[in-house]
């Protein structure tokens, strides 16, 4: 009996944590009321977008929703002075990152401190 119910919950643990990286991976997303993008590789741990400039990196998820995101690269266009400024506080806050929701077709991502990003998801990439 022990040995089902261990076994019970493994499988659990093991459903969530595949169903929330099935939830990421090969899938883009659209920051609510922006133009601002972010996609999660079909394959391995990388992510990519767009605001004003093309951004990637790569994220690391842990089986309790944690998500952290590693130092952004970018590339180096300018764009209008307030397209910038929301380029770069929304890369600031993609540092604050601890965890992420998938409700739906929405991808929430709480920051440290308690604020969120709120995504619509659009798609599939297309690699």
């Amino acid at each position: 009996m022990k040995k089902g119910i261990y076994a019970l919950i493994a499988l659990m643990i093991t459903t969530s944590c595949q169903s929330g990286l099935s939830g990421l991976k090969g899938n883009e997303y659209q920051l609510t009321d922006t133009s601002i993008k972010l996609a999660f590789s079909d394959e391995g741990d990388r992510f990519y977008g767009q605001a004003v400039n093309n951004y990637f990196g790569s994220y690391t998820v842990t089986p309790d929703n944690g998500i952290t995101f590693s130092t952004v690269g970018t590339t180096m266009m300018m764009g209008p002075a307030n397209e910038m400024q929301a380029e770069q506080k929304y890369l600031n806050d993609l540092a604050q990152v601890t965890s992420y929701t998938l409700i739906g077709n929405q991808l929430i991502l709480t920051l440290n401190g308690g604020g969120t990003l709120t995504f619509d998801k659009t798609g599939r990439v297309s690699e």
